[in-house]
């Protein structure tokens, strides 16, 4: 989650109560495009995917969450 947060310039949030108006202390994070994949893989195991694009280059980051 560190390293999602540092590519999408915002920081971890540990309670949505962060982000209610009141306390609107939180940055929020961007990115130009957000898309889940889901693929099929071998006897009918499906795996999704969830792609961040147009985030700035200098942030980049693979994630594997398990």
């Amino acid at each position: 989650m560190q390293r999602l947060s540092k590519c999408l310039c915002t920081t971890v949030m540990t309670s949505i109560d962060s982000r209610l108006p009141a306390n609107f202390q939180t940055p929020l994070g961007r990115c130009e495009y957000f898309q889940v994949k889901e693929y099929e893989l071998n006897h009918g195991y499906k795996k999704r995917l969830m792609f961040f694009a147009g985030c700035p280059p200098e942030y980049g980051c693979t994630v594997l969450i398990r």
